[in-house]
């Protein structure tokens, strides 16, 4: 479910059946939800990101950076294949 062993410690480590839930549980939760909601954004740019290149008919890749919209990274990597 995407926890790392040193979560999973934190979140079980001296709980016994009757442990009620607590802050520590409440910060490991908060923690996780923003991770979660930080996958779900990055997972939506790629998703969008496929569906433009699926779609593409550009007649080069230098078209289709500038036209997607990616990241100047890419356009540099571009800028240097030619």
């Amino acid at each position: 479910m995407g926890f790392t062993l040193a979560e999973i410690k934190l979140f079980l480590s001296g709980l016994r059946d009757n442990t009620p839930v607590g802050p520590r549980w409440k910060k490991l939760a908060a923690k996780k939800l923003a991770e979660v909601n930080q996958n779900i954004a990055r997972s939506l740019k790629l998703k969008a990101l496929l569906h433009g290149l699926l779609r593409c008919h550009c007649a080069s890749l230098q078209t289709c950076v500038h036209g997607l919209g990616l990241s100047e990274n890419l356009r540099q990597i571009n800028h240097l294949s030619k």
